[in-house]
């Protein structure tokens, strides 16, 4: 005979929150949440937004490129830009002590501070140097390559302008990282911003590599290509001997293997150009 209900043994109430053992497993409770981990959560929140809007920067085209008539699908955005500046300034700053006359460099810092170096621009977008009202119309061609080939430099307010904007744009994007992290991005920011150290000037110059580099690469398909200013020689001090070296890299230049374009050769090129259109 079956035993019913009744006759079965009383199994022992245990208070809720115990381990109850049940054919040999142990079940419990999920802890009770603590303020950490609330906390925890927030902070994963804001670092979540961070990396949301700093991924505008993949979409975010460099203007100078636009405006020397590059097409928007060859354009590179500020984010390609900024991955290979990362890469040429750690390299470059990690084989920098073997390097004579070059003093000692912390290649951890300088990619640190490669990597935020243009992290404003996700919501400032990329500020060329001159007035864009200012550069001639298309069609005036003479005028608008003179305009582009000179090396601009830019005005007293215009760079109050463009620093003023940065700050406010890097504060409103560490406003969401915890407090440590943000705080330790700030001063990274304050110091490549001042130059206040050899790293921090060393990424600068890894900046404007990286931009002459490119040059070269669109160079090479547009010989036409107003590109002039970005060739501008400039006096290296000891601390970035290392990068003046590799910008006169016979092999980082194209078309041409010179590290500056005469006036001949960039007829030759565009005239060069011109037949293969021709064809």
């Amino acid at each position: 005979m079956l035993p019913t209900l009744r006759s079965l043994p009383a199994l022992p109430i245990m208070p809720i929150g115990l381990a109850i053992e049940v054919t040999g497993a142990i079940m419990t409770e999920p802890p009770p949440t603590t303020n950490q981990d609330r906390l925890d959560r927030r902070d994963m929140t804001g670092i979540a937004r961070f990396l949301h809007r700093v991924g505008r920067l993949k979409a975010t085209l460099r203007t100078g490129w636009l405006d020397r008539g590059i097409s928007q699908a060859e354009t590179e955005s500020v984010a390609d830009h900024s991955f290979r500046v990362a890469l040429v300034a750690w390299l470059a700053a990690s084989v920098a002590p073997e390097t004579a006359g070059a003093p000692a460099l912390d290649a951890d810092r300088v990619l640190r501070l490669a990597l935020i170096h243009d992290l404003a621009e996700a919501l400032t977008g990329d500020l060329p140097p001159y007035d864009p009202a200012a550069i001639p119309a298309a069609n005036d061609e003479a005028a608008r390559r003179r305009f582009l080939d000179q090396r601009h430099v830019r005005s007293a307010a215009r760079t109050t302008a463009k620093r003023a904007a940065e700050d406010a744009a890097m504060a409103d994007l560490f406003s969401t990282l915890p407090a440590a992290v943000a705080t330790s991005l700030h001063a990274l920011w304050d110091e490549l911003r001042a130059g206040t150290s050899p790293e921090a000037r060393f990424v600068k110059q890894a900046d404007k590599l990286e931009t002459y580099l490119q040059s070269r690469e669109y160079l090479a398909r547009h010989p036409a290509a107003p590109m002039a200013s970005f060739a501008a020689s400039r006096r290296c001090s000891p601390s970035l001997l290392l990068l003046h070296r590799f910008r006169q890299e016979p092999r980082l230049c194209r078309p041409c293997g010179r590290r500056h374009c005469s006036p001949s050769i960039r007829a030759r090129l565009i005239a060069r150009a011109g037949i293969r259109r021709a064809r």
